[in-house]
């Protein structure tokens, strides 16, 4: 990896733990557009991270099937809502 890629590695890390941050799938719920309408402004390099970051959460893997399916637009708000 050089130097400039790893740079914009720690870059979208550094922004997912700044900006993207949720504890548990209520605290996703209760911050669900912003953090779509953050998820939707960057790149596919910060997309897979995120990815990574919402399946190693302490969620059950429904839930967070469910997360990543309303970030990239498979379900709508009113689905994810029904499982709270």
């Amino acid at each position: 990896m050089s130097k400039k890629e790893y740079e914009e590695w720690f870059k979208s890390c550094d922004f997912i733990e700044t900006n993207m941050t949720f504890y548990s799938f209520n605290d996703f719920i209760d911050n669900r557009k912003l953090l779509k309408r953050l998820y939707d402004l960057k790149d596919i390099r910060t997309k897979k991270l995120y990815k990574w970051y919402v399946y190693a959460s302490f969620m059950t893997y429904k839930k967070k099937c469910l997360v990543w399916d309303y970030l990239n637009g498979s379900i709508n708000d009113k689905d994810l809502t029904r499982y709270i």
